[in-house]
């Protein structure tokens, strides 16, 4: 850096500028020496294309393909991605609830009840459930209950992460629905 530094100082012709009515020569050798440090010590620093900087990689590939796999229901790009974004954001709901039940060792009863969360199972359909468990109809009924308060649960936890704060969770998850209707 001091060769750097008379060697610049030379080049320059920086002493053309010193003055003795300016002040003292030592004076003017400090002052230039202290940018001349900083300076350097900012190029040292300097974060070059892209330094210091968590790179994120884009598959766009699976992106456009999940773009692709679209119904051609004729709706507008932003109604496209709410709808993504609400799928999305209810498959975390749901994977999360299965993670939370496959820990505590009832995956399969999860994985038969499922369907009762989105309504997508009658309720005569609880002694076939029942059936395949090895359970009573009532106990399926109680476990499907439980489930959809878990969910309930989950979801609004979920809207309140996106949101930050807990004013608008009902309006959101209104919104979520409407995106459906």
């Amino acid at each position: 850096m001091t060769q750097d530094f008379f060697s610049r100082l030379i080049a320059g012709d920086w002493l053309a500028e010193v003055n003795e009515a300016k002040g003292r020569l030592r004076s003017f050798m400090l002052v230039l020496l202290k940018r001349h440090a900083s300076n350097d010590y900012d190029h040292r620093q300097a974060k070059k294309r892209g330094g210091g900087c968590i790179m994120v990689p884009i598959d766009t590939a699976a992106g456009e393909a999940a773009w692709r796999s679209l119904p051609p229901d004729g709706a507008s790009p932003d109604v496209i991605f709410d709808r993504q974004w609400a799928l999305q954001l209810l498959d975390r709901v749901m994977e999360g609830l299965r993670d939370t039940c496959a820990k505590a060792g009832k995956a399969d009863l999860f994985d038969e009840l499922r369907d009762y969360l989105s309504g997508g199972s009658q309720e005569d359909s609880y002694g076939e459930s029942a059936a395949r468990l090895g359970v009573s109809a009532n106990t399926v009924k109680s476990a499907a209950f439980r489930l959809r308060e878990r969910y309930r649960e989950r979801l609004r936890a979920e809207v309140l992460d996106t949101l930050g704060s807990p004013e608008g969770v009902e309006e959101e998850i209104g919104w979520l629905f409407r995106v459906f209707a």
